[in-house]
């Protein structure tokens, strides 16, 4: 090992960026004897990462191996065109996250509280039985994640519904506005005696003066100044005023 650091030190090697999984190698033994580490690395020099700033290395899942396979994937350009290819790369990595956390969250919402109900039914019966107390922490847990989930995915449906047909001038944004309006309305009051009145005229009356009474009248005002200045302003300065 100090030989193969000493390699590295004098051809100034150093790991290259990377990604996916850390521990390349697993002896894929049980429990106490199972030994991971990470053997598989990519090295480069200085002059590599000048040329090829934008190079990265990616460890997946080894599969049915016991090694982590390396993927490594130069891009050439300008930065703004380095990110935008590496964004494309993971898209496909998006679409497995995307299938794995996100497909039939509702199916799966409905399967998992079937499944905490059962659990907790045989919790009734079997209320010390460690494994069966582990399976119901483990899935209400799991339940509550995917309720959270199916929440924010109705969320982001409605804002996408929105853009799409409430900001268009079209029947569906005036049934929205339609609907806010009828939910405001006001169509009966309540008065200080107790008596319901419905008639729109009434209501209105009755608000103009309930405000008035409560604001009262405007002032009569003692202040004359305002014409003098109008007078001030419309007037022209003479000649020798001017001078």
């Amino acid at each position: 090992m100090n030989e193969f650091n000493g390699c590295l030190y004098a051809f100034e090697l150093d790991d290259l960026r990377f990604s996916g999984c850390f521990f390349t190698w697993a002896n894929k033994q049980d429990h106490a004897h199972h030994v991971t580490t990470k053997l598989d690395r990519v090295l480069v020099n200085e002059q590599w990462m000048k040329d090829y700033s934008c190079s990265s290395a990616h460890f997946p899942t080894p599969g049915i191996s016991d090694h982590s396979l390396v993927w490594r994937k130069v891009i050439f350009g300008n930065p703004m065109f380095c990110v935008c290819e590496k964004l494309k790369l993971l898209q496909g990595e998006f679409k497995i996250i995307n299938i794995r956390d996100f497909s039939d969250v509702s199916k799966r919402v409905v399967d998992t509280r079937q499944l905490l109900e059962s659990l907790q039914k045989d919790l009734g019966s079997q209320s010390s039985n460690l494994s069966v107390i582990s399976q119901e922490k483990e899935v209400h847990k799991q339940l509550l994640t995917l309720l959270r989930t199916e929440e924010s995915l109705a969320k982001q449906k409605s804002r996408i519904q929105w853009l799409k047909l409430g900001d268009q001038c079209i029947s569906y944004f005036f049934k929205a506005v339609s609907s806010s309006r009828n939910r405001s309305k006001i169509t009966s009051l309540v008065l200080d005696d107790g008596s319901l009145i419905n008639d729109i005229t009434d209501i209105k009356s009755n608000f103009v003066n309930f405000y008035t009474n409560l604001l009262g009248t405007a002032h009569p005002t003692s202040y004359h100044g305002l014409s003098r200045i109008q007078q001030v302003l419309g007037s022209r300065l003479s000649d020798s005023a001017k001078s």
